[in-house]
Protein backbone atom coordinates (compact mmCIF):
# COMPACT_ATOMS: atom_id res chain seq x y z
CA UNK A 1 0.00 0.00 0.00
CA UNK A 2 1.29 3.38 -0.95
CA UNK A 3 2.19 5.36 2.46
CA UNK A 4 1.07 8.52 1.05
CA UNK A 5 -2.92 7.31 0.86
CA UNK A 6 -4.80 7.93 3.96
CA UNK A 7 -6.79 4.65 4.88
CA UNK A 8 -9.60 6.34 6.89
CA UNK A 9 -10.32 8.53 3.53
CA UNK A 10 -9.57 5.13 1.56
CA UNK A 11 -12.20 3.42 3.98
CA UNK A 12 -14.33 6.25 4.18
CA UNK A 13 -14.62 6.05 8.17
CA UNK A 14 -13.34 8.65 10.32
CA UNK A 15 -10.24 8.37 12.46
CA UNK A 16 -12.40 7.91 15.52
CA UNK A 17 -13.86 4.80 13.25
CA UNK A 18 -14.53 1.93 16.02
CA UNK A 19 -13.58 -1.88 15.14
CA UNK A 20 -17.31 -1.92 13.79
CA UNK A 21 -17.35 0.47 11.60
CA UNK A 22 -14.34 -0.35 10.29
CA UNK A 23 -15.86 -4.19 9.48
CA UNK A 24 -18.53 -2.67 7.53
CA UNK A 25 -16.83 -0.10 5.61
CA UNK A 26 -14.18 -2.63 4.64
CA UNK A 27 -16.55 -5.28 3.58
CA UNK A 28 -18.74 -2.15 1.41
CA UNK A 29 -15.53 -1.18 -0.80
CA UNK A 30 -13.80 -4.33 -0.45
CA UNK A 31 -17.65 -5.98 -2.56
CA UNK A 32 -17.29 -2.40 -4.51
CA UNK A 33 -13.54 -2.87 -5.69
CA UNK A 34 -13.40 -6.53 -6.39
CA UNK A 35 -11.57 -7.56 -9.12
CA UNK A 36 -14.51 -10.22 -10.06
CA UNK A 37 -17.03 -7.53 -10.00
CA UNK A 38 -14.75 -5.09 -11.63
CA UNK A 39 -13.29 -6.98 -15.09
CA UNK A 40 -13.18 -3.86 -16.94
CA UNK A 41 -11.30 -1.56 -14.99
CA UNK A 42 -7.90 -2.67 -14.49
CA UNK A 43 -6.78 -0.16 -11.35
CA UNK A 44 -9.46 -2.52 -9.01
CA UNK A 45 -7.36 -5.11 -8.26
CA UNK A 46 -5.21 -2.13 -6.64
CA UNK A 47 -7.56 -0.45 -4.59
CA UNK A 48 -8.60 -4.18 -3.56
CA UNK A 49 -5.46 -4.47 -1.97
CA UNK A 50 -4.89 -1.11 -0.61
CA UNK A 51 -9.18 -1.58 1.04
CA UNK A 52 -7.32 -4.92 2.70
CA UNK A 53 -4.17 -3.36 4.01
CA UNK A 54 -5.63 -0.38 5.24
CA UNK A 55 -8.38 -2.80 7.45
CA UNK A 56 -5.50 -5.05 7.96
CA UNK A 57 -3.63 -2.33 9.38
CA UNK A 58 -6.40 -0.90 11.12
CA UNK A 59 -8.02 -4.46 12.94
CA UNK A 60 -4.72 -4.51 14.92
CA UNK A 61 -4.30 -2.21 17.61
CA UNK A 62 -0.60 -1.29 17.86
CA UNK A 63 -0.21 -0.92 13.85
CA UNK A 64 -3.40 1.77 14.02
CA UNK A 65 -1.96 3.30 16.93
CA UNK A 66 1.37 3.58 15.09
CA UNK A 67 -0.18 4.66 12.33
CA UNK A 68 -2.16 7.04 13.85
CA UNK A 69 1.00 8.54 15.06
CA UNK A 70 2.96 8.73 12.02
CA UNK A 71 -0.49 10.34 10.36
CA UNK A 72 -0.54 13.15 13.38
CA UNK A 73 3.08 13.59 12.43
CA UNK A 74 2.93 14.06 8.93
CA UNK A 75 -0.41 16.34 9.76
CA UNK A 76 2.05 18.50 12.45
CA UNK A 77 4.74 18.44 9.44
CA UNK A 78 1.64 19.87 6.79
CA UNK A 79 0.78 22.91 9.23
CA UNK A 80 4.18 23.73 9.79
CA UNK A 81 4.96 23.78 5.77
CA UNK A 82 1.75 25.51 5.65
CA UNK A 83 2.87 28.00 8.16
CA UNK A 84 6.08 28.44 6.45
CA UNK A 85 4.12 29.16 3.22
CA UNK A 86 2.22 31.81 4.75
CA UNK A 87 5.27 33.09 6.08
CA UNK A 88 6.98 33.00 2.80
CA UNK A 89 3.32 33.79 0.81
CA UNK A 90 3.55 37.52 3.68
CA UNK A 91 7.43 38.10 2.96
CA UNK A 92 6.69 37.70 -1.19
CA UNK A 93 3.71 39.98 -0.71
CA UNK A 94 6.28 42.55 1.47
CA UNK A 95 8.97 42.80 -1.12
CA UNK A 96 6.21 42.68 -4.14
CA UNK A 97 5.53 45.95 -2.48
CA UNK A 98 8.69 47.08 -1.50
CA UNK A 99 9.29 46.81 -5.32
CA UNK A 100 6.33 49.09 -6.51
CA UNK A 101 7.16 51.33 -3.91
CA UNK A 102 10.68 51.74 -5.52
CA UNK A 103 9.62 51.96 -9.13
CA UNK A 104 7.29 54.55 -8.04
CA UNK A 105 9.98 56.49 -6.76
CA UNK A 106 11.99 55.89 -9.58
CA UNK A 107 9.39 56.59 -11.76
CA UNK A 108 8.35 60.01 -9.68
CA UNK A 109 12.18 61.29 -9.64
CA UNK A 110 12.90 60.71 -13.26
CA UNK A 111 9.94 62.63 -14.04
CA UNK A 112 10.83 65.21 -11.13
CA UNK A 113 13.96 65.73 -13.30
CA UNK A 114 12.35 65.60 -16.88
CA UNK A 115 10.14 68.39 -14.95
CA UNK A 116 13.72 69.94 -13.92
CA UNK A 117 15.01 69.90 -17.15
CA UNK A 118 12.28 71.38 -19.28
CA UNK A 119 11.89 73.77 -17.01
CA UNK A 120 16.01 74.88 -17.50
CA UNK A 121 15.24 74.44 -21.29
CA UNK A 122 12.52 76.71 -21.05
CA UNK A 123 14.37 79.37 -18.97
CA UNK A 124 16.70 79.08 -21.51
CA UNK A 125 14.45 79.47 -24.69
CA UNK A 126 12.79 82.98 -22.49
CA UNK A 127 16.71 84.22 -21.50
CA UNK A 128 17.27 83.77 -25.52
CA UNK A 129 14.27 85.49 -26.50
CA UNK A 130 14.84 88.29 -24.06
CA UNK A 131 18.42 88.72 -25.12
CA UNK A 132 16.96 88.54 -28.59
CA UNK A 133 14.46 91.54 -27.55
CA UNK A 134 17.58 93.44 -25.87
CA UNK A 135 19.36 93.08 -29.00
CA UNK A 136 16.84 94.50 -31.75
CA UNK A 137 16.08 97.20 -28.73
CA UNK A 138 19.63 98.14 -28.76
CA UNK A 139 19.66 97.98 -32.78
CA UNK A 140 16.59 99.97 -33.04
CA UNK A 141 17.83 102.39 -30.66
CA UNK A 142 21.29 102.49 -32.56
CA UNK A 143 19.62 103.16 -35.75
CA UNK A 144 17.23 105.63 -34.46
CA UNK A 145 20.62 107.68 -32.97
CA UNK A 146 22.20 107.13 -36.52
CA UNK A 147 18.84 108.69 -38.13
CA UNK A 148 18.94 111.47 -35.73
CA UNK A 149 22.55 112.15 -36.01
CA UNK A 150 22.13 111.95 -40.19
CA UNK A 151 19.03 114.84 -39.79
CA UNK A 152 21.17 116.85 -37.45
CA UNK A 153 24.11 116.90 -39.57
CA UNK A 154 22.18 117.35 -42.54
CA UNK A 155 20.16 120.62 -40.83
CA UNK A 156 23.88 121.62 -39.79
CA UNK A 157 24.48 121.70 -43.66
CA UNK A 158 21.60 123.65 -44.69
Amino acid sequence: MDAEIDVYELLGISIEANEKEITKAYRIKALQYHPDKNRDNPDAAKVFHDVKSAYDLLSDPKQRGEYDERQRARLAKRQRQNALSSQRKRMKSQLERDERAARSVHVEQQAREQQVREEAARFRDEALKAEWRRDKQMREHVRQAHAAEEETAQHAQH
